[in-house]
């Protein structure tokens, strides 16, 4: 009996794109702890400042 093959789907390749932060726009997963601290600063105050972001 042959194997089944799983077609890939658009949900699939937003499963494996990187999560944009969504106060300063960078992937998320590479911020180090001082930048995910502010950036959730600034989202949970709605802060208006640049990012910090290296």
């Amino acid at each position: 009996m042959p194997a089944l093959v799983r077609r890939a789907t658009p949900s699939d390749a937003r499963d494996t794109a990187p999560h944009a932060c969504d106060v300063c726009g960078h992937d998320a997963a590479a911020h180090d702890p001082i930048s995910r601290r502010y950036c959730a600063a600034t989202l949970t105050n709605a802060l208006s400042r640049d990012c910090i972001c290296t």
